[in-house]
């Protein structure tokens, strides 16, 4: 298990160096949060759903990819974090049936999440499926939460599958995201307010 994990480690490390080499190529960038809010470049993502037990699933802007899970490596605490789980189905409208590809981030319960638990969290994380598994690592940001980026390249997992297009997807992955406190909130309504306000003053004149 441990030469597995060593392996994975490195396929990883290879995957995060391959993020910078594609920037010029055409490409998805998606990010996902363990709270729900998931973003294509600027569109935000409509369909999520929260798992019961814990997780949140996201709808892809694709209809198919490559299946199986990607391990989140937390350099800090030296265990894994987080669980993707890449996969396709078909959603039957109208009695057609069309093909949509999916993803569900787990995000192992601690903590750090406060003051309330992310819809992501769950404890134990789910059995990753050995034969279709690949890490990547995930870094401490300044305010406390956590990132990890994730290129696929040709044929990894969470690959976009469609030979009609040569699109590639970077996908960034935010665990441990602290939630705005209200008095913070509050000093940001309260900014807009004045800040309408002066527009206003200037716009009556």
């Amino acid at each position: 298990m441990k030469t597995l994990m060593k392996a994975l480690v490195i396929i990883g490390l290879v995957l995060q160096y391959g993020v910078t080499q594609c920037q010029g190529e055409p490409h998805f960038d998606i990010t996902l949060d363990e709270w729900g809010y998931g973003t294509t470049g600027d569109i935000v993502i409509a369909w999520t759903n929260f798992l019961s037990g814990g997780g949140v699933q996201y709808r892809l802007p694709f209809t198919n990819c490559v299946a199986g899970d990607v391990l989140i490596y937390d350099t800090f605490t030296h265990i894994n974090g987080d669980l993707i789980r890449f996969y396709n189905t078909n959603i039957v409208i109208n009695g057609t049936p069309y093909p949509f590809a999916y993803v569900i981030f787990y995000s192992l319960l601690d903590d750090l999440d406060n003051p309330t638990n992310p819809p992501a969290d769950i404890d134990p994380l789910p059995q990753y499926n050995l034969n279709k598994v690949e890490m990547t690592n995930e870094w401490g940001l300044a305010d406390g939460s956590q990132v990890a980026y994730w290129n696929p390249g040709r044929g990894h997992i969470g690959d976009i599958i469609d030979s009609n297009t040569n699109l590639y997807v970077i996908y960034t992955f935010i665990s441990d995201k602290p939630v705005p406190e209200p008095s913070i909130m509050a000093l940001v309504g309260l900014g807009l307010v004045g800040l309408a306000f002066k527009v206003y003053r200037r716009r009556s004149k």
